[in-house]
């Protein structure tokens, strides 16, 4: 295996096995077709939502029956109401009701997606006559957040169990909403701080972590898609 993937991971719930670098890779592809739809082949483009600050990408691919929800982070053009978001890091009660606490602001930015259309594309992910798509949430950053919150809204209100790959993603809720977070893969690049903010919330000790070793010194700079594109590809080599 190479020097530059490293694994780290409490018991997975559900006995599921660890993720692979294929899958890791289509995530993070989908994470980059959020950002630059107009450059993506189909079907990688997606369906796109937009919130008042806030975007999504619903990607199907009906003959491996698979359906990426892929949610953009902080900036372009929604940035200053992406920020503010980040900013609203007090505890507030789940939408649905479960014990702990979750990000204010993370979650007041995924109802304004569910409410633009996202509720709508899930309740309608299952094509007619068809077996139910696997689901993959993914996400850089703010969106790495959102898909693991989404995760929980959608075990919660749709009986959906997802697969959940963030990138670079703070955490979500306290150490009570933590313990009874569904399981997760969490891909994170050494030295970059921003998976380690709000101290008061924390990532599920079960979920899989994915360690990427960087290929340069300069910290300050690490928390950067094109750091994570590249970290991948070192470790195909």
């Amino acid at each position: 295996r190479s020097r530059s993937f490293r694994r780290s991971s409490g018991p997975l719930l559900g006995g599921r096995a660890m993720t692979s670098h294929r899958n890791l890779c289509r995530a993070f592809r989908a994470v980059e077709s959020v950002y630059a739809a107009h450059r993506q082949p189909a079907p990688w483009a997606g369906k796109r939502i937009r919130s008042a600050h806030g975007e999504v990408a619903v990607i199907r691919f009906p003959a491996s029956q698979r359906v990426y929800i892929a949610f953009k982070g902080t900036g372009g053009e929604g940035f200053w109401g992406n920020l503010l978001d980040d900013l609203k890091a007090w505890p507030a009660k789940p939408d649905w009701g479960r014990p702990g606490r979750v990000h204010a602001g993370f979650q007041h930015h995924l109802r304004e997606l569910m409410a633009a259309g996202l509720a709508w594309e899930i309740n309608n992910l299952q094509e007619p006559n068809a077996p139910a798509p696997q689901v993959i949430l993914t996400g850089f950053s703010l969106g790495g957040a959102l898909a693991a919150l989404a995760a929980e809204e959608l075990r919660a209100f749709w009986g959906i169990e997802p697969q959940v790959i963030t990138f670079a993603a703070p955490p979500v809720g306290t150490a009570a909403f933590a313990a009874r977070q569904g399981p997760l893969t969490r891909v994170v690049l050494q030295g970059d701080g921003i998976p380690l903010l709000a101290p008061w919330f924390r990532h599920p000790k079960s979920a899989e972590l994915v360690l990427l070793k960087s290929g340069g010194l300069d910290f300050a700079l690490e928390h950067n898609r094109d750091r994570y594109r590249q970290a991948l590809i070192r470790v195909k080599r």
